[in-house]
C-alpha cells in the first residue's frame, strides 16, 4: 500500500500542465546552420531554445536546416510533406517563403512565420486560400534595435573622443531579408538625429565574419572610420579583427546584434540580443492557439524583444547553451494555460528558471 501511494504521489508530481494536452507535431525549417559557422551561432541557438520549449509544451519538434542557402531552403518543403505536421514554422529568408507557402498549399497545413514575415507585395501574391494558411507570425522590432544600436555606439564613442565629426561604417546582412533592411532603417533613424556623424559606406557582408573582415580591411586603407555598426555580431567581429590587424592608433567603437561570444575577439563595445528566444515563444503561441487560448487576432505579434547585453550576461547566456542548461527554463510558464502565467519577454527568462529537468523512472514495487 505504501509503495502504491508513493508511486501515485511521485507520478502526480511529474504531471505537467500539458499532460492532458494532445501532442503537437511541428516542423521548423531553419534557414541557418546547426552548428557554428562564418555567420555565427544565432540560428543554432534559436533551435536550442525551441527544443527546450518543446519539452515543456508537449510538442514533437522536427527541424530541417538550410545552411544559409535560400534556394535549398525552398526545396525543404518536400521534407515537410513527409512529416504530416500540425504546424509548420517558416522564416522568410530572402523572400523565399513566398514560394514555400505556395508549395505547401496543397497540404492545407497551418503556417507560422518566425522572425521575418511578408511585406504587402508578397502578401498580394497569395491566393485567399494561401493567405488563410498563414495563421500567425512573431517578429522582433528590428527597426528599433537598429536605431538603439547606433545610438549606443555613438554615445559610447563620445566618451572616448571629443572629435567634432565622426565617420561611421555600416554592415547590412543582405539586400532582401526584412530583418536586414529594417535594422538599416533604424540606423538611418538614428543618424537623422546625429548630424555630426557621416556614414561613409553601407556594405552588404551576407551576415558573415570573413566577408566583413575583408571589406573592413580594404576600407580602412581608404577612409577614416570611427564607428562600425553591424546588423549582426559575426560581421562586427570580422570588422574588429580587421581593425586590430591594421593597428589603428585611434579608438574605433564596434557593435552588433546577437549577443555572441567570440573565442578571441570578445567583447564588442555594444551588443544587443534576445530575439534568439522567439522560436521558443512561437511554440508557446502555437500550443495556446491549439488549446483555443489565443484568438486569430492575437496570433500576429511584433514585439520589442531586444536588450542591450552586458559582457557578463553574454558569458552567462553562452554558458547556458554550452552546458545544456536551457532545460532549466520552464517555457510553459509563458503559456496562458499555466495556472500562473508570465508575460513573455527575454528579460523575464530568469523568472521561469528553476533547474534542469530530470527524467525520472519509477521502478516496480518489490
Amino acid at each position: 500500500m505504501k509503495c502504491t501511494l508513493l508511486k501515485l504521489l511521485l507520478g502526480l508530481s511529474l504531471i505537467s500542465w500539458t499532460a492532458l494536452a494532445d501532442t503537437l507535431n511541428v516542423v521548423f525549417i531553419n534557414p541557418g546552420h546547426q552548428s557554428d559557422n562564418a555567420t555565427g551561432t544565432f540560428w543554432s541557438k534559436v533551435s536550442l531554445f525551441m527544443e527546450a520549449a518543446s519539452e515543456d509544451l508537449d510538442i514533437n519538434l522536427t527541424t530541417f536546416y538550410a545552411d544559409r542557402n535560400h534556394i535549398f531552403m525552398a526545396q525543404l518543403t518536400k521534407e515537410v510533406k513527409k512529416q504530416d505536421p500540425d504546424f509548420v514554422i517558416l522564416v522568410n529568408e530572402k523572400g523565399k517563403a513566398v514560394q514555400m507557402v505556395k508549395e505547401l498549399a496543397p497540404l492545407n497545413v497551418p503556417i507560422f512565420m518566425l522572425l521575418n514575415t511578408f511585406d504587402e507585395n508578397e502578401i498580394n501574391a497569395f491566393s485567399e486560400a494561401e493567405k488563410a494558411n498563414i495563421i500567425g507570425s512573431l517578429i522582433p522590432n528590428n527597426r528599433a534595435v537598429g536605431e538603439k544600436l547606433a545610438d549606443s555606439l555613438i554615445t559610447t564613442h563620445l566618451r572616448k573622443t571629443a572629435k567634432p565629426r565622426l565617420y561611421m561604417l555600416a554592415f547590412k546582412g543582405d539586400y532582401a531579408t526584412a530583418a536586414s533592411n529594417e535594422r538599416h532603417q533604424g540606423l538611418m533613424d538614428s543618424l537623422s538625429k546625429h548630424k555630426n556623424i557621416e556614414l561613409v559606406d553601407v556594405v552588404v557582408a551576407n551576415w558573415s565574419e570573413p566577408q566583413a573582415y575583408a571589406k573592413t580591411s580594404g576600407l580602412l586603407k581608404r577612409v577614416p572610420i570611427d564607428i562600425i555598426w553591424a546588423a549582426n555580431d559575426p560581421m562586427a567581429y570580422g570588422a574588429k579583427r580587421a581593425t586590430i590587424e591594421a593597428k589603428i592608433n585611434y579608438p574605433i567603437t564596434i557593435g552588433g546584434i546577437n549577443g555572441d561570444l567570440h573565442t578571441s575577439l570578445f567583447p564588442l563595445d555594444v551588443s544587443y540580443g534576445g530575439h534568439m528566444a522567439l522560436g521558443a515563444y512561437a511554440l508557446v503561441m502555437l500550443r495556446d492557439y491549439q488549446d483555443k487560448l489565443l484568438s486569430d487576432g492575437q496570433m500576429h505579434q511584433n514585439i520589442n524583444v531586444f536588450s542591450k547585453l552586458s559582457k557578463q550576461e553574454i558569458i552567462a547566456l553562452n554558458e547556458a547553451f554550452s552546458h545544456g542548461e536551457l532545460s532549466g527554463y520552464d517555457f510553459a510558464r509563458f503559456s496562458l494555460g499555466h495556472v500562473n502565467p508570465v508575460e513573455f519577454s527575454f528579460d523575464k527568462l530568469p523568472l521561469v528558471y528553476s533547474q534542469p529537468k530530470l527524467k525520472v523512472q519509477v521502478s516496480p514495487c518489490p
